[in-house]
C-alpha cells in the first residue's frame, strides 16, 4: 500500500502521480480537472475542489470521495466500489450502481430519481434532493435517511433497519417499522397517525405533523419530541398514558393545538400535581400565562421550561430571565 496525501496545499493542477500509489488523497485544493490516475488506484479522495468531471476511474477502486465539487454527472463506476460518497453536487442522477457497493453518500445534489439499489448495501444517505419516490430497500440497509426531498409515500423498510430518518417531506403514512428500529425522526410532514412502535425503540421525533394521538410507546424510549401537533386538551391523558409508567420518559409537546385555552390551563394544573412524573419531562408549552401565586406555576420553575409567563415570585418584583431550552440535532 502506497498513500499520497496532497490535500490542502493550494494546487489547481495534479502533479504527476507515481504509478505505486494506491491511495490518493488530494481534497481541499482548487483542482479543475483529474489526469492520469494510477491503474493500481484503490482509493480517491478529491472531495472540496472545483471539479467539473471525473475521469475514467481505476478497475480496482474501491472508494471514492468527490464530494463538494461541482459535478453534474459521475462516470461509471467499478465493479468492485464499496463506499460511494458524493454529496454536495450538482448531480441529477446516479449511474447504475455496482453489486458490491455498501455505502451511498448522495446528500446535497440535485437528484429526481436512484437506480436499483444494490443487495448489499447498508448504508444510503440522499437526504437534500428532489426525490419523488425511493426504489425497494435492501434487506441489509441498517441506515436510512431521505430527509428534505418530495416524498409522498415510502417503500417497505427491511427488516434490519436501525435508524430512519425522513423529515421534511410530504408524507401522509409511514411504512411498517421493522422491530430492529432504534431511532426515527419524521418531523415536518403531513402525518396523521403513526403505526406501531418497535419495542427497541430510544428516539423518536415526530414533531409538525398532524398527529391526534400517539401509539404505545416502547419501555425503552428515553426521547420524544412532538412539537406543533393538533393533539387534543387531555394532555394528562398523554402524561398518565406515556410517562407515569416509564418515569425516564422525556416528553416534549410543544405550541400544540388546543381548541380552548381554558380547558388547557386546567389540563397542565392537574398534570401538575404529579410532580414525581413532571420531573422527568421536559415541558416546552409556549404562550401559558400563570398567576403570580399559581401552586402549578411554582412546582413547574423547578422543571425546564420556555416562553411562559409566571408572574412574579415573592418576594422578588420579577421572574429571572427565562432560561433557553436546548435541543439536540442530527444528521450525516
Amino acid at each position: 500500500m502506497v498513500y499520497l496525501n496532497l490535500s490542502r496545499q493550494g494546487l489547481t493542477v495534479l502533479p504527476p502521480i507515481p504509478a505505486d500509489v494506491t491511495h490518493l488523497h488530494c481534497f481541499d485544493n482548487q483542482l479543475t480537472d483529474l489526469t492520469d490516475l494510477p491503474d493500481g488506484l484503490l482509493s480517491l479522495n478529491c472531495g472540496d475542489n472545483k471539479l467539473t468531471t471525473l475521469p475514467v476511474l481505476p478497475d480496482g477502486l474501491t472508494n471514492l470521495d468527490c464530494s463538494n465539487n461541482e459535478l453534474t454527472a459521475l462516470p461509471d463506476l467499478p465493479a468492485g466500489l464499496i463506499d460511494l460518497y458524493c454529496s454536495f453536487n450538482k448531480l441529477t442522477a446516479l449511474p447504475n450502481l455496482p453489486a458490491r457497493l455498501k455505502k451511498i453518500f448522495c446528500h446535497g445534489n440535485q437528484l429526481i430519481s436512484l437506480p436499483d439499489l444494490p443487495a448489499r448495501l447498508t448504508y444510503l444517505g440522499c437526504s437534500d434532493n428532489e426525490l419523488t419516490s425511493i426504489p425497494n430497500l435492501p434487506a441489509k440497509l441498517d441506515q436510512f435517511i431521505c430527509t428534505n426531498n418530495q416524498l409522498t409515500s415510502l417503500p417497505n423498510l427491511p427488516a434490519k433497519l436501525e435508524y430512519f430518518f425522513c423529515d421534511d417531506n410530504q408524507l401522509t403514512a409511514l411504512p411498517y417499522l421493522p422491530d430492529s428500529l432504534v431511532h426515527i425522526e419524521c418531523s415536518n410532514n403531513q402525518l396523521v397517525v403513526l403505526p406501531k412502535l418497535p419495542t427497541v425503540l430510544f428516539s423518536l421525533k415526530c414533531s409538525n405533523n398532524q398527529l391526534t394521538a400517539l401509539p404505545d410507546l416502547p419501555e425503552r424510549l428515553v426521547e420524544i419530541y412532538c412539537f406543533n401537533n393538533p393533539f387534543p386538551p387531555e394532555l394528562q391523558e398523554i402524561i398518565d398514558r406515556y410517562i407515569n409508567d416509564v418515569p425516564k420518559h422525556q416528553l416534549i409537546i410543544s405550541v400544540n393545538h388546543y381548541n380552548e385555552e381554558e380547558r388547557r390551563r386546567a389540563t397542565l394544573r392537574q398534570a401538575g400535581r404529579e410532580m414525581a412524573t413532571l420531573r422527568s419531562i421536559l415541558p416546552a408549552l409556549p404562550g401559558n400565562t400563570f398567576r403570580a401565586n399559581d401552586p402549578f406555576a411554582e412546582r413547574l420553575r423547578k422543571l425546564q421550561h420556555n416562553h411562559n409567563s409566571f408572574g412574579p415570585r415573592r418576594p422578588r418584583k420579577s421572574l429571572r430571565k427565562k432560561r433557553k431550552q436546548g435541543r439536540k440535532t442530527r444528521r450525516n
